[in-house]
């Protein structure tokens, strides 16, 4: 082969590869990378840091998005998410739901997970991972849908806060250490307890929001939480 041709060869090479760019940019006009794909991470947080730092001052481990995480509670002065030996743990005197978003600007196709570090052991209490939470930073609403622990520990819910919808339960225990994973997939949403399914739901309640994160009402003792994760589903 000449040296013609290999340069030839060479360029078509290049522009293939420009055009390939080219294309991707056309599809993903506000990004210049790949678009994310099935298990693709968005969020991922240990809650590593200082005791009693604040979680919206916390940066999470990965931030694909790169949105703060926000927090809202009609006490907020009172309640609070805050960082307590690498995890987050809620904080405060009153039994209004609290909740620690994150906008991950996607709104299907998601795999959102955390691990129970500390259980309330009060019937009254609930917590866990959701998903559809009203969009940070604009975050006014105790809405979403979310997967929580319940009656001390004595059973598991698809939970939707601002109408007191319960979708779904599964009665059994949920100890320290069990991985919570709710998922979404168009209208379905599924929630599961040590990846096996426990509980599920079509609804369109809250089609569109792309927050996702964690919601707790403390009632006793408190809620924390660890190795928070959302990924494309």
């Amino acid at each position: 082969m000449t040296l013609d041709r290999k340069a030839e060869g060479y360029r078509r090479k290049q522009r293939q590869r420009l055009n390939a760019v080219k294309r991707t940019l056309l599809m993903y006009p506000n990004s210049a990378v790949a678009p994310l794909v099935s298990g693709d991470d968005l969020v991922v947080d240990s809650f590593t840091g200082v005791n009693g730092v604040d979680l919206q001052d916390h940066a999470p481990d990965t931030n694909v998005p790169g949105n703060p995480w926000v927090v809202y509670s009609p006490n907020f002065q009172t309640n609070r998410w805050e960082i307590d030996t690498n995890a987050a743990e809620l904080q405060g005197g009153f039994s209004q739901s609290v909740i620690a978003g994150i906008d991950v600007a996607r709104s299907d196709e998601l795999r959102v997970e955390a691990t129970l570090v500390l259980a309330d052991t009060n019937v009254a209490g609930h917590s866990g991972p959701g998903v559809r939470i009203d969009q940070p930073p604009a975050l006014t609403t105790i809405s979403g849908i979310f997967l929580e622990v319940r009656n001390a520990s004595a059973e598991i819910r698809l939970y939707e806060p601002d109408t007191n919808t319960v979708h779904a339960t599964f009665a059994g225990p949920v100890i320290v250490g069990d991985v919570l994973r709710i998922t979404m997939s168009g209208n379905t949403i599924t929630g599961f307890q040590n990846g096996v399914q426990r509980v599920q739901v079509v609804t369109a309640n809250h089609a569109g929001q792309t927050g996702v994160g964690i919601l707790g009402s403390k009632s006793g003792a408190n809620w924390a939480w660890d190795d928070f994760l959302a990924e494309v589903l």
